[in-house]
């Protein structure tokens, strides 16, 4: 009677496991079912004994892979919430962009026409200077030389390029091929030259600073005049200093493995170099130059 008291036992821990796998799987009744036939189709208290302990065993690692699926969802249920809120940042933070892109652009825009309307301005100026410098042209007054000096302006358009090589980045707003976004590039960037690394100047002007600039390496910055400037970076060589004056086309530095990255600004503005220096001089390269 003890041996059966304890095969009922241990008939009922099975019972409880197996009603266990039913409120979780919600599918295996009809195993359940098989398996109570199992047990109650054995003859002997030993066969019923080891049967029992077989199932256990079965139960048991059911029992594990059940609880560990229970945890493998709260995981992912965690991991998935992280994820959504990950994906509304990033799209807060692409509509943003956007926003700002849109602002940029309009900008510019609006910059483009007040060039224009100040170049139409300047044109009608500089006919102006021109007819009094050839009506003073032979007085010896070196005030009014120097304020009737030529200026870089009246050259616009017919400036020689700093280097010989082509241009692989232009001026203006361009796109990000890897994140997609727009910025706004305020100058020219040369691939590194075949025949010559001599850099020279575009115009008049004295050597305001030469300095090393993070991105840019070693830098100068040339003063020609009436608050315009130019800028070249990536120079490996210096050849003159600051404060030396230079004329225009002379050749005052060389340029590093990367080429020459030069602007042109009138203030603290960055002015576009195509409307600066003469097209003949210049020619595009690849747009996929590092």
């Amino acid at each position: 009677s003890q041996l059966f008291l304890l095969h009922f036992v241990r008939c009922n821990i099975l019972a409880i496991r197996a009603d266990e796998l039913v409120v979780v799987v919600g599918d295996n009744l009809q195993e359940s079912q098989r398996l109570i036939g199992i047990v109650f189709s054995r003859t002997s208290a030993n066969d019923l004994d080891e049967t029992l302990r077989f199932l256990k065993i079965v139960t048991d690692n059911d029992y594990k892979l059940i609880r560990s699926y229970r945890e493998n969802i709260a995981t992912y249920k965690v991991q998935k919430e992280k994820l959504r809120a990950q994906v509304e940042k990033l799209v807060a933070v692409e509509k943003k962009i956007k926003m700002q892109e849109g602002l940029l652009a309009v900008e510019q825009e609006s910059k483009s026409k007040i060039v224009s309307e100040l170049d139409k301005e300047r044109s009608a100026s500089l006919a102006s200077i021109k007819t009094l410098r050839r009506k003073t042209a032979g007085l010896a007054d070196s005030e009014v030389d120097e304020l009737l000096r030529p200026s870089i302006y009246e050259q616009k358009g017919s400036l020689p390029s700093p280097y010989i090589s082509k241009v692989a980045q232009d001026f203006g707003l361009i796109v990000d091929d890897r994140f997609k976004i727009k910025y706004s590039h305020k100058g020219w960037q040369y691939v590194p030259s075949l025949t010559s690394s001599d850099v020279s100047s575009v115009f008049d002007g004295t050597i305001a600073k030469t300095q090393w600039i993070p991105g840019y390496g070693t830098t100068v910055v040339i003063d020609h005049g009436d608050h315009y400037y130019s800028v070249y970076g990536h120079l490996s060589r210096m050849h003159a200093k600051a404060g030396d004056t230079l004329k225009k086309g002379e050749i005052f530095a060389e340029a590093g493995e990367k080429g020459l990255y030069f602007e042109l600004r009138h203030f603290s503005e960055a002015e576009n170099p195509a409307r600066w220096i003469a097209p003949s001089s210049v020619s595009t390269a690849s747009a996929d130059f590092n």
